[in-house]
């Protein structure tokens, strides 16, 4: 009861309905988290020993990755479930996003590692 006298009373007050403000929200802090990569790039670069053309590279394919996503994300939307996608979407983001700053060495070295705990666990 006590959430629908505030639903309806921030329906009054702003005229929209919560959920719209929750979208918004939401939308708000996707768009806001995938522009995360161009202020790291001057971080990523020599970490990574990339050129100037790789940066704006990497850069160009981040955004277009984004923007022909949307498309297909929508689509399913349409189709699926769009609750369980936008629960998901920014879990994923969040979780995914981070590992740009590992480089492929450092991918290998840990593969290499797991692997061996692996053998040496099989082995004890």
């Amino acid at each position: 009861m006590q959430s629908t006298s505030m639903a309806s009373a921030l329906r009054a007050r702003i005229g929209l309905h919560p959920t719209v403000l929750v979208l918004a929200s939401v939308h708000f802090v996707v768009d806001a988290y995938g522009n995360v990569l161009p202020p790291l790039l001057p971080l990523l670069i020599p970490k990574l020993h990339l050129s100037l053309a790789a940066a704006g590279t990497l850069q160009m394919c981040f955004q277009l990755a984004n923007s022909v996503s949307q498309l297909g994300f929508g689509h399913l939307a349409d189709r699926w479930r769009p609750r369980l996608l936008l629960i998901c979407g920014p879990l994923v983001a969040v979780g995914v996003l981070p590992l740009v700053g590992l480089d492929g060495p450092t991918l290998k070295a840990r593969r290499r590692e797991r692997f061996l705990n692996a053998g040496r666990e099989g082995l004890g």
